[in-house]
């Protein structure tokens, strides 16, 4: 499920997510479950707290942390 989910919205083929392509991510996800869209100081803070070595961007690791804490359980926003 990572692995389609990362191709999906690496849209640069970086190899990492950037904030436009998570926000992107993110977003779909959000209205998927009927919620709406998140404001910008939500996904900033959701953004810091999976960016877990600080770099910027999501690794594939830390898109592995992202499902299972946002897509397999209650997300935190």
């Amino acid at each position: 499920m990572v692995h389609k989910i990362f191709a999906k919205y690496d849209k640069d083929r970086s190899g990492y997510l950037d904030k436009p392509e998570v926000l992107k991510l993110l977003d779909e996800i959000l209205i998927h479950q009927g919620r709406p869209k998140t404001t910008w100081n939500q996904f900033v803070k959701f953004f810091d707290e999976y960016d877990d070595n600080g770099d910027g961007v999501i690794s594939k690791g830390e898109c592995y942390n992202f499902v299972d804490r946002f897509i397999n359980k209650q997300p935190r926003i």
